[in-house]
């Protein structure tokens, strides 16, 4: 049955007790049984594009929903059980943060953004999950053979390694003297290997984020590893 997946103040709860990555997960699992129940994959998704926004706090889970998560403007026909998120991820935010038949004293309760248009990407679009961190472009990205981590080198000098299921950062590496324009990995993930503007080539510990060791005696940029 998806009655509880989808709830509105069954997944806020899920996700503030639980976190993000098991809300998805049991979305994941129901639509392997159902893979044909557009409402649940869109919430699924939604929640999946939220990801980044939700792991800072989860409270933001009611305003990434209006803020056109749940737009439904790739859909060819509204869904009522959607409608119904909507209206009451709208409720929750003019309470201020208070669940039906919560008092306004617990921990949930506060001020909460209301977007007044829907500009954030919609589920159901092609874009599964928005890894936000960097403070410039990203110039490269390389995946663990697993599929479950990925490394970016970007301009803002930095190389992040994320955790894919959740969006989320687990590792910033600092060192490089200017943009980074290439990164790779061990066969294990283990290493991070870069390489950058200021001619450099950095070997990473992945977990740790720290700098094993530099090699030089490039006369330019490094573009490849």
């Amino acid at each position: 049955r998806n009655g509880q997946l989808l709830n509105f103040h069954w997944q806020l709860k899920k996700i503030e007790k639980l976190g993000v990555v098991r809300a998805i997960r049991d979305g994941e699992c129901y639509l392997k049984l159902r893979p044909n129940d557009r409402p649940v994959r869109l919430i699924t998704h939604a929640i999946q594009l939220s990801a980044p926004a939700l792991e800072k706090d989860w409270r933001e889970f009611a305003s990434q929903l209006l803020g056109g998560r749940l737009s439904m403007i790739y859909e060819g026909k509204p869904f009522p059980e959607i409608v119904s998120v909507r209206n009451d991820a709208e409720n929750y935010c003019l309470n201020r943060g208070v669940c039906a038949g919560e008092s306004g004293t617990g921990p949930t309760s506060g001020s909460l953004w209301m977007p007044v248009s829907p500009n954030l990407t919609g589920a159901g679009h092609p874009c599964q999950k928005i890894l936000s961190g960097h403070k410039g472009s990203v110039q490269a990205v390389k995946l663990t053979k697993d599929g479950n981590c990925a490394c970016s080198g970007s301009w803002d000098g930095t190389i992040k390694m994320w955790e894919v299921e959740s969006g989320r950062c687990v590792q910033t590496m600092t060192g490089h003297n200017g943009s980074v324009n290439a990164v790779d990995m061990s066969d294990d993930g283990s290493v991070v290997f870069s390489g950058g503007d200021d001619k450099t080539v950095r070997s990473w510990d992945s977990e740790t984020g720290v700098l094993r060791f530099t090699m030089k005696g490039h006369t330019g940029q490094v573009w490849t590893v």
